[in-house]
């Protein structure tokens, strides 16, 4: 199943902007870029699993998310208008949109 990344990352900007609210307008230059940065992540992990075989490790999957989700908590701490709390909720909630996503498309890969 290949998945629609267009689609993906609508639905990481509409998920992130749910959990700032009024304070996407400050954030969203920095934020998109990082949301691009994540669906591409994203994308490189869909590739490698589509490979035969696979050519992503669980260590290898973990550490770009892992990454991914720290920079977008990352650029988002910097703005002054948003919190810790809510950097890591609005990261977390981007995150899960490209999980689910990649777990939708290989329901076979466990360490997803």
């Amino acid at each position: 199943m290949s998945i629609n990344w267009s689609q993906v990352e609508a639905s990481v900007v509409s998920a992130v902007k749910g959990v700032l609210k009024g304070d996407w307008s400050a954030v969203s230059a920095g934020a998109q870029a990082q949301i691009k940065a994540l669906v591409h992540a994203g994308q490189e992990i869909e590739i490698a699993l589509n490979s035969n075989p696979p050519q992503i490790s669980k260590s290898d999957y973990q550490a770009l998310m892992v990454s991914a989700h720290r920079a977008i908590e990352g650029v988002l701490q910097t703005y002054e208008a948003i919190g810790i709390v809510i950097a890591e909720q609005a990261a977390a909630a981007a995150l899960n949109v490209v999980v689910n996503a990649l777990k939708t498309a290989f329901p076979a890969i466990s360490f997803l």
